[in-house]
Parts: C-alpha cells; structure tokens; sequence
C-alpha cells in the first residue's frame, strides 16, 4: 500500500493498530500526526473492543486548549464515520463521547484526589489554596526554633533569618518540582564540610527545618481540607506511591498522555502505578525535543523511565512531517 498510495503512512498504520492488549510509547516531532494517532487509536479500541465504555477512556495533556481540541477532532471523525457508513453506532459514540474523560493533568489528579483523598484524611470537597503565605511561615517558625538567641544569626548561618527563610522555601520549591519528597532531600549527599563551623551549622539548620516541615505542612493541609496548584499533582502522586490512598477501583481501560515530554518525575512515576493499580493500557506521545516544561521538573529521561518501569512497553516514532514537506 505504501508504494501503491504514497500519502499511506504506515508508520502510523502500525500505531493505530497495535494490539489492544499493549502499552504503547511514540515518539513524534511536531507535525507527525501525533493527534491524528490517537484520535484513530481511540477509533480503533472502540471497533476491536464492543464492550468498551467511552467512561473508560482517559486521554491528559498540559493544556485546556489542547483537550478542546482533542474533543473536536473525535467529534468530527466520528460525524464522517456516520456519514460515510451510514452505521447508527458512530451517532451512539458521539452522543457517548462527552464521557470521556479529556482534561489536563492537574485536573485528572484533582478529581482523583478528590474522590481517593479520603483515604488520606481528606474530605471530598478539596480546595485549592495558594498556601504560600502559610508555607512560608512554616519555615520562618521552623527556623526561629533551631537558631540560638544567645548569638547574632549571621554569625550563626552567615546570612540573615529572612534570607535563610526565602532560601529554605525556593529550594524546597526546586526539589518538588523535580518530584522529590523531604525524605529523599533528607538522604542526599549534601557534601562534608572541613573547617567551617558556619556553614556546616547552615547545613544542620536547613537539615532540621525540613524534617520537620514535612509533617506541620501535611497537618496543615489536613485541617484546611486543601491543597495548592503547584502541590497538586505532587500531593496526589506520592499519596499513591506511598500507598496511603488508592485508586485499584478506578474504572479506567486506557490512559493516553499526551506531550508526555514535559512530565515531571513524580507524574511519570504516578502514570505508572495507576496502570499497575488498574491494569489499564497506557499510549504516551511527545517529543523530547519539544520539552517546555524543564523549569517545572520536566526530564528528556522520560520516555527512558516509563520503559523501565513498565517494562512491556511497545515502541514507535513518527517521523514523516507534513509541516516541513
């Protein structure tokens, strides 16, 4: 067919009609057909599997801007298939189409947290906080605790409580992002220091303020019943990786991620246990070229690392581009 019709691209073919039964993993530059390859992937599980429910489709990305889009595209595949065909079942999955579950990350780990939060102490009427006020305080507090009141604080940790107190909050923001938890910072070879009482005493002080940060900040989103946006995923993620909340009962067959690229450690490690927990079948695309999000934690080892943690994982890449020809 490839010699026969030059616009057949087998290479998305061979996507499209991978077994139902795999994990699928592509790699696609702008341009490849990377959201036409799901919208016929997801055509395609609908005519293989007759009993699958459009509820049972999870399809995530980064952007509302792309979900819309996503939804108009089976719309309008669905709408040529009836009238192409003829066949009342392509009216019955576009009235069904609405069900499926298209959003971006953060609000899939919002209603998921929403509904498995219990578990952890949380009710169902989850807000969302900025919490960087009470986060900060939090540190200050922590910090006035480990530091004498007998001697000069710069003479302590050669910088001044507020300056400590900022520093403390932005590099727990830049651990977060990279999906560090406090006990994982705590482990860290922070390197030794020789002969210099100051900074090895900055070292102790930040040591201590975040051991005990950790559990004063997870009682303080208990007692408000929130959480923040930027601790959102992060929140729900290591909840279920810890084991503390699960989601075995989430009813969901396939999970597509879309610009997998510019997930960060935590989401990679959360996809993958909700495919373990589930049993559903997981479709990522991107490009790591393309990633956009490094600033938030975003790894280029993230196709490496679902692989390794999935293991049976079927491997693609898209590489005929209609943009540049």
């Amino acid at each position: 067919m490839e010699e026969a019709i030059p616009a057949f691209n087998v290479a998305q073919y061979r996507v499209e009609h991978c077994p139902i039964n795999e994990n699928i993993m592509v790699k696609a530059s702008a341009g490849t057909g990377k959201t036409t390859v799901m919208v016929d992937r997801i055509m395609y599980l609908l005519h293989m599997k007759p009993d699958l429910d459009m509820s049972e489709i999870y399809m995530d990305t980064f952007i509302n801007e792309a979900t819309n889009q996503m939804n108009e595209r089976l719309q309008t595949m669905m709408q040529k298939k009836y009238f192409l065909t003829k066949n009342k079942k392509y009216l019955m999955w576009l009235e069904q189409q609405e069900q499926m579950h298209i959003s971006t990350i953060d609000s899939l780990a919002y209603d998921l947290f929403r509904e498995y939060g219990v578990d952890a102490g949380f009710g169902r009427e989850l807000r969302i906080l900025t919490m960087d006020k009470e986060r900060k305080d939090i540190f200050k507090d922590l910090l006035s605790d480990c530091l004498s009141e007998d001697m000069s604080i710069v003479k302590q940790i050669g910088m001044t409580y507020t300056e400590a107190s900022r520093l403390l909050d932005q590099y727990w923001k830049d651990f977060t992002r990279k999906g560090y938890t406090v006990s994982e910072i705590l482990e860290m070879d922070w390197g030794k220091l020789e002969n210099m009482p100051m900074e090895e005493h900055l070292q102790n002080t930040f040591r201590n303020v975040w051991r005990k940060f950790d559990e004063k900040y997870r009682k303080l989103k208990l007692e408000k019943n929130a959480t923040s946006v930027q601790d959102l995923f992060f929140d729900f993620g290591h909840y279920l990786l810890d084991g503390i909340i699960s989601c075995h009962n989430l009813s969901v067959k396939f999970l597509f991620v879309d610009e997998f690229q510019d997930t960060d450690i935590t989401q990679i490690r959360t996809f993958a246990d909700l495919v373990e927990e589930t049993g559903a079948k997981l479709f990522v695309v991107g490009d790591a070229k393309q990633s956009i999000y490094s600033f938030k934690g975003a790894t280029d080892q993230g196709f490496d690392m679902i692989q390794r943690l999935l293991g049976n994982i079927k491997c693609f890449s898209l590489r005929n581009n209609y943009r540049t020809c």
